[in-house]
């Protein structure tokens, strides 16, 4: 028998990787032999499950190398096709026992987890469905369930346990099935189930075990300290004076019960009460009461004045937030909190036009807390606030020195951009050089990407540099090379999930070169997240790498016929709906947020519920409607339309209202009077984007400068050159030249 050995496969640039498409765009181009594997797949996501598991049993001996992966899907078929029909029950135990037979697929493989799951699901629905009619069987299901209990959480560990104790009843097995439910019990309680057991122990005369609801022992007698009692009668106390009306006396109590009491239950009641009739307090607008407030707050901890004073910046009372926001700061242990709730008072001030407030916010953060996070942050939103004053000589040295420390990164991109504007307005001969170093640091930004067109004339272009063919070696063990082979397969077959799972099993690239290229397998395999990061990452270890024809692996144009017809419909462009796709999902069709945003386009569940009414469509499924590429692009186009709509035709609002909600936005704009006319102005000079790095929300400023990055990379690569127009996101071929639209001055602007 000859010797293992490390296995060799070259990637090259000109390796053609198939790229499936057909379970979105209807095409049925899988040919030759794997085309079983194909129809199976096709006949899962119609639904057709019996179909399914019929073109399963023809591929299960062709196709050996992948029967973990068949068997995962006849699993899944099998138990779906259950609920339809009860007569295929035994096809699915058949199932179950072919992975039973075949340990060694649960453990150690790419596909184990996977399998795991659905063998635990397929011999859940066996145990239950056989429970009545053939209880022998369904104990076995159990014991094979119960053969994975390391792999369980607690709540499947329960679930379980209990399903054991309603066989063990069906089998006469009484003693058997308390045994089984208390032990379900230990895991995770359920009232229904505790009283199942209460019962059963009655039938079969066991006593029952004295135990309490929390687990503690009952005291019978009153053992309150003076301490707890005094605790007691001001939290008592505080409620009674907020029932009267008496708020100024409800916060003076509660600042003593907190002074007295910090660590006590109560605590946390009291700061909400203070919280809450401090809000009565100021909307009744009594100086005097306000001032006597403030000076009894004052006495409190650091964190509970931080806390009153984000209260009162939510709101919009920002002079008032300041006040105990800087007395948290003043307390050592909550300095930084203060500190950064200061920093958030003064973007409120900012976002109504008070200048003047800001600035002195921003300053006395900056000289207070100098080498400070937050006092670097200060000094760069304080340059904002100078360059949108049109003080650009005092702006500029603020950029600079936030540029001077290396090690702040999250505001060097625009810092770096407004500087270069600065230099601009002061016509410095500086300028050319600022957005020279703009361009190479932050070359596919939106601010790159405009520094790039206006070094170059107005012209975006991207060079494809002569670069030799890439071209490199991945070392693979057995069990490796395996994996690979098993996902070219899938990938054929468009098994995409399952392909994708294998390719993550294979060891990290050891170039920059090979990670390249294995980032053009995940996207072969439509896992783009994974290939946009493997791509960047590339690009951050070799810039040299970073040419034309590797952009569409961070750029892709996925999902293509129904971008086109949607945007068609509401004549919304289609490179602005593949960009923001892009940002929102990098083109996961599930992808869920934590705020639950839903699918492609990320629809919030209101949003969806609200464009299912608008569009008369009728009620909509959630989370599955959204799940569903055609009717995710659908709505979230038709959304978008609405938002673009609503606030004239500017693109930028309608992204930020796209994210933080048209409610906020409009808002925002209401504060202030130079920007409450910004959607007629039509324009995308810089003196009218400042308001973009002015919004309270960091996301959404990130966001807004991502989707028009996106849309200028999506135009470039499809014109190979954009003129850059004004505004922006006007149609490629426009008439005016984006300088002509200076504010204060009609004629075109020197360049750089």
């Amino acid at each position: 028998m000859a010797e293992a050995q490390p296995h060799k496969v070259t990637l090259t640039e000109a390796d053609q990787w198939p790229q499936p498409r057909w379970m979105h765009d209807g095409s049925s181009s899988v040919t030759g032999p794997v085309r079983i594997l194909y129809l199976a797949k096709k006949a899962e996501s119609e639904e057709k499950f019996k179909t399914c598991l019929s073109q399963l049993s023809k591929a299960e001996k062709r196709f050996q190398n992948i029967q973990p992966w068949i068997a995962h899907l006849r699993l899944q078929c099998g138990r779906l096709e259950v609920k339809k029909d009860s007569e295929s029950l035994r096809n699915l135990w058949e199932t179950t026992e072919w992975v039973r037979q075949n340990p060694q697929w649960l453990t150690g493989s790419p596909y184990s987890a996977s399998l795991r799951e659905e063998y635990l699901e397929g011999l859940m629905s066996v145990a239950e469905g056989y429970a009545q009619s053939t209880p022998e069987r369904a104990w076995t299901a159990v014991e094979n369930l119960l053969a994975l209990f390391e792999f369980l959480s607690t709540s499947e560990k329960a679930k379980i346990l209990k399903l054991a104790g309603d066989v063990a009843q069906q089998l006469k097995n009484p003693r058997g099935a308390l045994a089984y439910y208390q032990r379900s019990l230990d895991q995770e309680y359920e009232t229904a189930l505790a009283v199942k057991v209460q019962s059963l122990r009655k039938k079969l005369l066991i006593p029952e075990v004295p135990s309490s609801s929390d687990g503690q022992p009952s005291m019978t007698a009153d053992a309150s300290t003076p301490a707890e009692k005094e605790l007691a009668q001001l939290l008592e106390r505080m409620k009674k004076w907020g029932r009267k009306g008496d708020h100024v006396a409800a916060i003076v109590d509660g600042v003593r019960l907190l002074r007295q009491y910090p660590a006590s239950p109560q605590a946390e009641i009291a700061s909400n009460q203070v919280s809450e009739s401090l809000k009565v307090v100021v909307k009744g607008g009594a100086q005097s009461k306000i001032e006597k407030v403030l000076r009894e707050l004052k006495k409190c901890d650091g964190d509970n004045l931080n806390r009153w004073a984000l209260r009162l910046f939510a709101q919009r009372e920002y002079e008032l937030a300041e006040k105990l926001a800087e007395a948290s700061a003043e307390k050592l242990e909550t300095a930084g909190q203060g500190a950064r709730t200061l920093l958030l008072i003064a973007k409120g001030f900012v976002t109504e036009g008070e200048y003047n407030q800001a600035i002195k916010i921003y300053t006395r953060i900056s000289d207070n807390y100098p080498g400070k996070d937050w006092a670097h942050e200060a000094r760069y939103r304080l340059g904002l606030v100078k360059f949108r004053q049109q003080k650009y000589d005092e702006a500029k040295p603020l950029f600079e020195g936030y540029l001077a420390n290396p090690n702040r990164e999250e505001f060097r991109l625009s810092a770096m951009h407004w500087l270069w504007r600065s230099e601009l307005e002061l016509k410095s001969e500086k300028a050319a050089t600022v957005a020279q170093q703009l361009v190479k640091e932050y070359p596919l930004t939106y601010y790159g990407l405009r520094a790039r067109a206006e070094l170059n004339g107005g012209q975006l272009e991207w060079s494809d540099e002569t670069h030799a063919p890439l071209k490199a070696e991945m070392w693979l063990t057995d069990s490796e090379q395996q994996s690979f082979d098993r996902f070219k397969l899938l990938l054929q077959a468009g098994w995409l999930k399952a392909a994708q799972t294998e390719l993550r099993s294979l060891p990290d690239p050891l170039s920059a070169e090979e990670r390249l290229l294995r980032a053009r397998l995940f996207a072969a395999s439509m896992d783009y997240f994974t290939a946009i990061q493997w791509t960047q990452k590339s690009w951050e270890d070799n810039p040299g790498l970073r040419v034309k024809r590797f952009l569409p692996l961070v750029f892709p144009k996925e999902f293509s016929n129904l971008v086109e017809t949607q945007s068609e419909k509401y004549e919304v462009e289609p490179l602005l709906v593949y960009g923001l796709i892009k940002q929102e999902s990098s083109f996961r069709t599930n992808a869920i947020s934590p705020a639950r945003a839903m699918g492609l386009m990320q629809l919030m569940p209101g949003t969806a519920r609200d464009v299912a009414r608008y569009n008369r469509t009728g009620s909509v499924q959630l989370p599955d409607d959204m799940f569903d590429p055609e009717k995710n692009v659908y709505f979230g186009t038709s959304y978008l339309k609405r938002m673009i709509r609503a606030f004239d035709g500017h693109v930028p609002l309608a992204l930020a209202a796209y994210n933080v909600g048209i409610g906020n936005m409009r808002r925002f704009l209401r504060g202030r009077d130079e920007l409450s006319e910004l959607g007629k102005k039509q324009t995308s000079h810089y003196l009218h984007e400042v308001w973009v790095d002015e919004l309270p929300w960091e996301e959404t400023s990130f966001y807004v400068k991502a989707i028009m990055r996106n849309l200028l990379v999506y135009r470039m690569l499809e014109q190979n050159s954009v003129g850059l127009a004004d505004p922006l996101w006007a149609p490629v071929v426009m008439q005016t030249p984006l300088e002509a639209s200076h504010p204060n001055d009609a004629k075109p602007k020197p360049g750089p």
